[in-house]
């Protein structure tokens, strides 16, 4: 999975270039960011699964979507400097 720090991952948006982030592994069950969290990085999936869930009031977590290998996770965050509306798991193996 290549990360991309806020100053790289705002450049990014805003110049459409290509950075090199760094590449890291995560193993299953990891959590990349959580609701609510200040936004920091951008991750882009280059394998495995990660899962969004966001919690309820009564501490339920829903399951939003599955991202896959090409998911770009964060950015929106990052660009707009809004804390995530969900969190970013791993399910499996992450690179």
């Amino acid at each position: 999975m290549t990360e991309f720090s806020h100053k790289q991952a705002t450049q990014l948006e805003l110049s459409g270039a290509t950075l090199a982030g760094d590449l890291h592994a995560y193993p299953g069950s990891v959590e990349l960011f959580g609701q609510g969290a200040h936004p920091a990085d951008v991750y882009l999936v280059n394998s495995g699964i990660i899962k969004l869930t966001r919690s309820e009031a009564n501490g339920q977590a829903i399951l939003v979507d599955l991202r896959f290998a090409g998911a770009l996770l964060g950015a929106a965050a990052v660009i707009s400097e809004k804390p995530h509306p969900f969190a970013a798991i791993t399910v499996t193996r992450c690179a």
